[in-house]
């Protein structure tokens, strides 16, 4: 029993922080505001399990259903919303150290470029000269043309490298590398790891409801009137000493038969019960003859079994 409440209240404890935290991955990605991302996630995850309280009405089930497959498809989200802010920290972590190399090699360029434009103004001043040394200006101007062909290069690279992909992380070279084990894209594996663990998470509190145990009833206690059982008891067994008959009691059977056509419902328990008491007070022997009258009888069994139950309510 305790085992059984401690695994339902774990299921409904981390199923609804894992519904509410995926849950708040994908609003607050959204861009609504963090603190009503939380309010929705635990109003969200809160109203499925009240709905699934009450899963034994029917027409609940229009809304559980519909309800369980939202959670899922938003918890799918948050965790993708998750993996593409840790991938795309990743990655902007490795790629702006190339865009800082690629700057300052644009930069270096550049000087280049200038100082190459210099030389080239201060040697051709007018239309003759560039003739005479067209020669030896057009190595300068190859060498510009070159320069700026690069810096575009690394513009773009720069461009590039500024919009992170999935692909590039650590993340994403994991499923690269599982996509090409098992034969599907890396985006559908994704998917379809976030759908199932999703489902998980779904299920998780509703099952937790189920498996925590019901308050169990008590039974009640049939009061049993002894007395007028004791008295029934010595009456019917004294009946052969009233008419001289024996002064041994009824057997069992002839006993019973004789009970139930006064309609008086004694069962083997209490007939044992009283037969005992009789026994150890010797108001009946163990070859069960009989030893006292009636009322003594009667007073004696009774008071044993009074303090039998006395002493079993004390140890209790």
């Amino acid at each position: 029993m305790i085992k059984q409440k401690v695994i339902s209240m774990l299921l409904i404890g981390l199923g609804s922080f894992l519904e509410v935290w995926y849950y708040f991955a994908r609003f607050a990605g959204d861009g609504i505001n963090p603190i009503i991302s939380l309010i929705q996630g635990i109003a969200l995850t809160s109203l499925l399990m009240g709905l699934f309280i009450l899963r034994n009405r029917r027409l609940v089930w229009l809304l559980i259903i519909p309800l369980a497959a939202y959670s899922i498809f938003n918890t799918a989200a948050g965790q993708r919303q998750s993996l593409v802010m840790k991938s795309e920290s990743q990655v902007i972590g490795i790629n702006n150290q190339k865009i800082e190399d690629l700057e300052n090699s644009i930069d270096r360029k550049m000087n280049r470029y200038d100082d190459v434009q210099k030389m080239v103004n201060n040697t051709v001043t007018d239309l003759e000269t560039r003739w005479e040394w067209v020669n030896s200006t057009t190595k300068y101007e190859e060498e510009m043309n070159k320069i700026d062909s690069e810096v575009e290069a690394m513009r773009k690279s720069i461009a590039i490298l500024r919009t992170p992909k999935l692909e590039n992380s650590e993340i994403g070279q994991l499923y690269q590398f599982y996509s090409r084990l098992i034969g599907i894209s890396a985006e559908w594996l994704q998917f379809w790891l976030q759908v199932v663990f999703s489902f998980f998470i779904a299920i998780m509190a509703p099952t937790g409801i189920v498996l925590y145990p019901a308050p169990q009833k008590r039974k009640r206690t049939r009061i049993i009137d002894w007395k007028s059982y004791i008295e029934k008891w010595v009456q019917y067994n004294w009946i052969g000493k009233r008419t001289g008959k024996s002064d041994h009691i009824l057997s069992k059977k002839v006993f019973m038969e004789y009970a139930r056509s006064r309609d008086d419902r004694f069962n083997d328990i209490i007939y044992r019960s009283i037969l005992k008491a009789a026994i150890n007070t010797k108001s009946v022997d163990k070859g069960m003859k009989i030893c006292y009258d009636e009322q003594e009888a009667i007073e004696k069994i009774y008071k044993e079994m009074n303090n039998g139950r006395k002493n079993r309510t004390d140890q209790s």
